[in-house]
């Protein structure tokens, strides 16, 4: 293994640390964020990049649904986003978002808010590590709010203020964490 590979490995590891729920200190978590932004993410041939930027295009959709809190809008857009990642042909992608299937089928209009939440963050988790390992440009970039400890993926062009979808009553807070 190459230095370069180790240090990849050990700047997707902080990737993954920040994405499962574990805290740390203002100072170490921006010093992890600044490390997770110079990770050099991997290109991807045509198709398959344009099929995650669908995928990530339908969670714009979703995460709108959470912000404003529209309970028939987060179950249709949670049925979207499942649909969206069943066209992934990628066999590694595939994988990567098994779990995710099953998370958005748990998020549904019947359901309460906290409970969505919890399952959305955890979708989120998942479209946070494959943003961060393959290029899909610059319109995407994860965000956090260390208030309710959860992650998110946010269109940065069209949104450029943070929208954090799981506090209504506290809409902007977080920080953009990759500046992608």
């Amino acid at each position: 293994m190459t230095i370069k590979n180790l240090i990849l490995a050990a700047l997707m590891s902080v990737l993954v640390a920040m994405t499962s729920g574990k805290t740390f200190s203002m100072h170490h978590e921006q010093t992890k964020k600044a490390e997770i932004a110079k990770v050099e993410r991997k290109k991807i041939d045509a198709k398959l990049k344009a099929t995650l930027i669908s995928v990530f295009e339908v969670n714009e959709a979703l995460h709108s649904a959470f912000f404003t809190y529209n309970a028939d809008l987060v179950d249709q857009g949670a049925k979207n986003l499942r649909d969206a990642i069943l066209k992934i042909d990628d066999k590694k992608l595939k994988k990567h978002f098994k779990r995710t299937l099953v998370q958005l089928e748990k998020i549904t209009k019947d359901q309460n808010q906290e409970k969505n939440n919890h399952q959305y963050n955890l979708v989120s988790k998942k479209l946070v590590q494959a943003l961060g390992l393959y290029d899909l440009g610059d319109t995407y970039n994860v965000y956090s709010c260390p208030m309710v400890k959860k992650v998110w993926v946010q269109n940065s062009k069209k949104m450029a203020k943070v929208h954090n979808p799981y506090a209504s009553y506290m809409p902007h807070c977080g920080t953009k964490d990759t500046n992608f």
